[in-house]
């Protein structure tokens, strides 16, 4: 029998339900608000209760759930900020505001009419918009010094915008304040669209997690659900998350980046949320805690209590600056304007789900089998594998063993048969090397492949090569080598060069020659003859200068001294038959290679950005001072968890080795000895160079730098603050421009390079 108050609460729910209808059907906002009065006007009101439903045919689309997210009435003016950033302002339209008082918006710059093909980031803009900011904060000065009185139009239109509150030394404050924030309207919008290919199964897996689905509308705010969202600081993927944080739940190296996959990123968001939510019991202070980690909510628990607008208003952290203090006021704006996408956008063309399954690998394969075997395209498996990086579709690494493979739903059974049969020659027990292979007499191209188990065509991909010779002494990278360049020159080239190979010399007269890929100094000078020290004497450069593609070598008139080389006479790739069988020379490479490829060169320079950023490969080197111990310098984005990983022991010993406390930190510059008992030099080096290639990689894919500023640094400014906040440019960047100085210990006057970086 059903009792009068379950009766009369299901008679309540119908009344809601029925008002709702009428106020979204007539957009009415009195009945709205008087809906809303119908719950509790409260800090834990749920605002989303009363959602309209958006697109009718995808329900999962809708947040139904009835989540309890408080909203103080202190968050108001921030949350309606951001609720006109995500459906008003666009990303042609900067917002210059009061970043305290949201409620104060000074003016909207409309880029299209002030730039011709306007970019957020380019030094055009934020040169125009760093002189908006001083001209406002110059009137905010002059209406300080002149105790609130305004004698000009600007004066009085900038005084109208803070009438709301009282004196005159808000003026002195405000003008510390100002600051713009570029629309994203239309990412938004865009990210929405989107959200129809994951939101369904994202919210399933937050139900299982036992955590509110409304939680989900956090990757509106990190990244408008675009899976190739890479920000300068290092965070990735739709959930944003940093590689520290990201490794705690997922697996990231220079083959797989999980936190590109939408799915087990959200399974790994999940738990963090939830972590989060078991430490501090509060989600405005769980969900803040996701941009500003859960340690430092902690302490400012600790010092204000969980009220979330007293510690916003309160909590004094270096690091908890604008982002951690918005964060949880732009969930609940994303989260409004998600729930109410039609009013502020119309119906959304939503992209199908993407339905899919998984099949784990029994060996490694290259991408390109798996595709033709499940008879798609690349590209088709590469959507449907997000967490497989840039190196495995290039070809240069295989798909691991024991990879969770996703094809679509209706590949499922072809998929397990076809890798389950897979012919011996299309699979493989290791991962493909990272190095090269230096050519000896009597080596064939063919030989090389099928010791490293690769092919002729990869090789010669991987090389560069044009006809079926090889060089005794020539290096030959192994696909699945770091991409690096030899010792090349700095100097910027002042034009494009021809490709020209070289002027002969006639007669006795100087020539020139053109730098080309691959060349080093010592190769050029052996080619015609001379001594590196001749070569480099001749162009005025020094033996630790690097040369780049393109570049304008003059030449001594000395004749060439061409020695024979050996070589051996290959057949075409396209006519050459499998052999089954090892071919001669496989078991006298295997000898003297001892069945591993050297790491890169010591002088190899590594290209990062265009022509004029190289990094050496020999950065990342350790020095042996024992049998099995070395020693390092430590690196930007390092941590004694990363040299615990490559060298395959604890960070309990590598503390203890270095006599570290568990509370004590590593700094960029200092020691550290790490114990190589497990691994080699080499293998520590490799998998410390690869990491650095994926946080390089990464990077250059999602921004260009514009221009390289010289910065001189100002009295109590600290490295973090100029590099950080001022042109949101990562310290490892910075320390790349700045090779030969010690960052750590700057003074004010000191000059340092600065690149300005702009999104692609």
């Amino acid at each position: 029998m059903v009792c009068s108050k379950t009766v009369a609460g299901l008679v309540a729910f119908w009344i809601v339900v029925c008002l709702s209808a009428v106020a979204t059907a007539s957009g009415n906002p009195f009945l709205e608000n008087h809906i809303k009065s119908l719950g509790p006007d409260s800090p834990s009101f749920d605002r989303h209760a009363t959602a309209r439903p958006g697109n009718a045919t995808r329900p999962e689309l809708n947040f139904r759930k009835r989540a309890v997210f408080p909203f103080p009435a202190q968050l108001r003016p921030r949350v309606n900020f951001w609720k006109k950033i995500y459906s008003v302002y666009t990303t042609g339209q900067v917002v210059i505001h009061d970043k305290e008082n949201l409620s104060v918006i000074y003016e909207v710059v409309d880029l299209k009419r002030k730039f011709k093909n306007p970019k957020p980031g380019s030094r055009a803009v934020r040169k125009y918009l760093k002189n908006r900011r001083r001209i406002i904060s110059g009137i905010l000065k002059k209406l300080y010094k002149n105790k609130g009185k305004a004698y000009t139009s600007q004066e009085r239109a900038i005084a109208a915008k803070l009438s709301g509150v009282r004196g005159y030394k808000k003026y002195k404050i405000a003008s510390r304040n100002v600051r713009w924030q570029l629309g994203q309207a239309d990412k938004f919008k865009r990210g929405l669209r989107r959200s129809g290919l994951y939101l369904g199964q994202m919210r399933r897996i937050f139900r299982s997690h036992g955590l509110p689905e409304e939680l989900t509308a956090l990757p509106h705010v990190e990244s408008s659900f675009n899976y190739k969202a890479y920000s300068s600081a290092g965070a990735a993927g739709i959930w944003q998350f940093m590689r520290r944080t990201g490794r705690l739940f997922m697996k990231i190296n220079y083959t797989v980046d999980e936190r590109r996959d939408p799915i087990i990123s959200t399974h790994a968001a999940a738990k963090l949320l939830k972590q989060n939510y078991k430490r501090l019991r509060s989600w405005p202070l769980a969900i803040t805690a996701y941009n500003h980690g859960t340690n430092g909510m902690a302490r400012a628990k600790r010092r204000h209590g969980d009220n979330i607008v007293r510690i916003i208003e309160s909590y004094r952290s270096r690091s908890f600056g604008f982002a951690s203090k918005n964060f949880y006021a732009e969930f609940l704006a994303a989260l409004d304007v998600a729930s109410n996408y039609k009013r502020h956008f119309g119906a959304i063309d939503f992209l199908p789900e993407m339905r899919q399954k998984e099949v784990i690998l029994p060996s490694y394969v290259s991408a390109r089998t798996v595709a033709k075997r499940l008879g798609v395209s690349v590209d088709t498996l590469r959507s449907h594998n997000r967490a497989l990086r840039k190196s495995v579709w290039k070809g240069n690494r295989r798909i691991p063993r024991g990879y969770r493979l996703k094809v679509p739903a209706q590949l499922e059974a072809r998929a397990k048969s076809a890798l389950a049969s897979l012919p011996g020659h299309e699979k493989f027990s290791s991962q493909k090397h990272s190095g090269y292979h230096i050519v000896r007499r009597g080596d064939t191209l063919s030989a090389v492949a099928s010791f490293y188990r690769s092919s002729i065509g990869e090789l010669k991909d991987a090389n560069g090569l044009d006809s079926n010779l090889i060089l005794v002494g020539q290096k030959l990278r192994i696909p699945g080598a770091i991409k690096s360049r030899r010792k090349r020159v700095a100097s910027r080239p002042s034009s494009s060069v021809s490709s020209k190979h070289i002027a002969r010399a006639v007669n006795g007269e100087s020539m020139f020659y053109y730098v080309k890929k691959g060349d080093t100094l010592s190769s050029i000078a052996k080619r015609h003859g001379v001594t590196v020290s001749t070569l480099v004497k001749f162009n005025s450069l020094s033996r630790r200068s690097v040369i780049y593609p393109g570049q304008k070598l003059g030449m001594t008139a000395a004749t060439p001294q061409v020695k024979k080389v050996a070589y051996s006479k290959l057949i075409d790739v396209e006519k050459e038959k499998i052999k089954t069988a090892p071919e001669a020379g496989v078991s006298r490479i295997a000898k003297n290679e001892n069945k591993t490829p050297k790491t890169i060169d010591k002088n190899e320079l590594i290209v990062l950005g265009g022509p004029n950023l190289f990094i050496r490969a020999d950065r990342f080197d350790v020095r042996k001072t024992g049998r099995n111990l070395a020693e390092l310098t430590v690196k930007p984005e390092e941590t004694l968890g990363h040299y615990a990983e490559w060298a395959k022991v604890s960070v309990a010993k590598i503390r203890r080795i270095n006599k570290i406390p568990k509370s004590g930190q590593i700094h960029i510059g200092g020691r550290v000895k790490v114990p190589l008992s497990r691994v080699t030099d080499e293998q520590f080096e490799r998998k410390r160079l690869e990491y650095y290639l994926q946080l390089y990689e990464d990077f250059f894919d999602a921004y260009s730098i514009e221009e390289a500023n010289k910065v001189m640094v100002k009295r109590g400014q600290s490295l973090w603050e100029l590099c950080v906040k001022e042109y949101d440019t990562p310290l490892w960047l910075v320390t790349l421009y700045n090779p030969d100085m010690e960052l750590g210990k700057l003074h004010p006057g000191d000059s340092i390079t600065i690149p300005t970086i702009v999104k692609k």
